[in-house]
């Protein structure tokens, strides 16, 4: 069976990932009813999370993982690492008889406990319950401002993080780290902070036509070193990370054309993406970085149908240019401006429905875990016999083997 894995960020206060929740699904399985997806979700997750490991999906990070009655009734919990698996039982499961057994072994386990999108209107847990819990996740979208300020207010005393959930705008993260949130999940970090009426730094402008140029059909190893030369700190940082990626001889480089020569184009992409994406973040997330390049090697795997005629090439640029309008704090139509790339992309980025722009909201739809836009978009898009998991764990692997090459050498 190819199982189906989605990971979704949770941040610290300085935005940098604390943790991962998982959704996850038995490939393209649609269940009846209830009982099937139980049964069938517990599968996934005994058989697939063992077998992939959950270090490859958390890079090391706590994972929070949603156990239904079925899964909890496998006793799931105890085939995991305690300091890696955080468990979340949503609000249906607390009112159970045998809740608060279970989750007093769970504890005298070493496993931590989440209570899954908590609002106000809930019945209050008793105290017992309460002293299991390590986090409490409240749902932004189900409580007001001032439910949100009661509800940080109510457990700030108790000994237990609280996560803000579903957390949209920047705005909304911002109000959260005042009321004294610890945690914060949502798409918050993909929404431009756009700043109007200024100027894009001429470094963020050579990131750009790098890019472009590297994406061409035939890119020129002339132009790509003229572009390079004007900015000293990316030239170093260009030649650093290729001389550790292609083990050149200490003092054999004679030029920026000959590094890249003797790397070959397609190493040199991804490589020089990764220096180009933390050039242009300045002080954003490093998950926003993470995050598109995942993106941009899922993409390039998927294998649409002939007859729509999409270039892997270019849905990798296309996924990486994806987050631009964010690191940049800038429209993005006004960005498209400034780089010579096909108008099929650009329209896909700018969202005019096209094949492009299918293959991206189909990224977009496994990456949120919405399996049901997702299989829509692999229908359209003619998508047969594929293995989705696996490529999707893969780009998982790859952008996790780039950023270790990445940050033993940064400076």
């Amino acid at each position: 069976m190819d199982i189906w894995i989605a990971r979704q960020p949770i941040f610290d206060q300085e935005q940098v990932a604390y943790a991962y929740e998982i959704d996850y699904r038995g490939g393209k399985n649609l269940f009846q009813n209830q009982e099937e997806n139980d049964t069938a979700s517990a599968s996934v997750i005994v058989d697939g999370l063992i077998t992939i490991g959950t270090k490859q999906i958390s890079e090391g990070k706590p994972i929070f993982v949603r156990m239904t009655d079925r899964i909890m009734q496998y006793e799931a919990p105890s085939l995991f690492d305690p300091n890696q698996v955080v468990v979340s039982l949503m609000q249906q499961q607390f009112s159970q008889k045998d809740v608060l057994k279970k989750c007093k072994a769970l504890k005298k386990s070493g496993y931590r406990i989440c209570f899954d999108d908590y609002y106000i209107y809930q019945e209050r847990l008793q105290e017992e319950m309460l002293e299991c819990l390590d986090y409490i996740k409240v749902d932004f979208t189900k409580n007001s401002v001032l439910e949100r300020e009661d509800l940080a207010t109510m457990f700030k005393k108790r000994k237990v993080k609280l996560i803000a959930g579903r957390v949209e705008t920047q705005e909304e993260f911002t109000e959260a780290v005042d009321m004294g949130y610890d945690c914060f999940q949502g798409y918050f970090f993909r929404k431009p902070e756009i700043i109007k009426h200024r100027d894009i730094p001429m470094f963020k402008l050579n990131a750009l036509h790098i890019i472009a140029e590297l994406n061409r059909e035939e890119p020129s190893y002339d132009h790509l070193e003229h572009i390079i030369k004007t900015d000293p700190s990316l030239t170093y940082k260009i030649l650093r990370l290729v001389n550790s990626a292609a083990n050149i001889r200490e003092g054999s480089i004679r030029s920026i054309k000959h590094a890249l020569v003797m790397l070959g184009m397609d190493t040199i992409r991804k490589l020089v993406y990764l220096v180009l994406l933390y050039e242009i973040s300045e002080n954003q997330p490093n998950e926003i970085i993470r995050n598109a390049m995942v993106r941009a090697w899922f993409g390039e795997k998927i294998k649409v149908h002939p007859n729509f005629e999409i270039i892997p090439g270019e849905v990798f640029m296309m996924e990486i240019l994806s987050v631009m309008d964010v690191l940049m704090n800038r429209p993005m139509e006004e960005l498209l401006e400034e780089i010579p790339i096909s108008k099929r992309v650009k329209d896909g980025l700018l969202g005019i429905d096209n094949n492009y722009y299918r293959v991206h909201k189909m990224i977009e739809a496994y990456e949120n875990g919405d399996w049901k836009s997702y299989l829509k978009f692999e229908e359209m898009l003619g998508i047969k016999n594929q293995k989705i998991g696996k490529c999707y764990l893969k780009a998982l692997q790859q952008t996790r083997e780039i950023f270790t090459t990445w940050d033993h050498y940064k400076m």
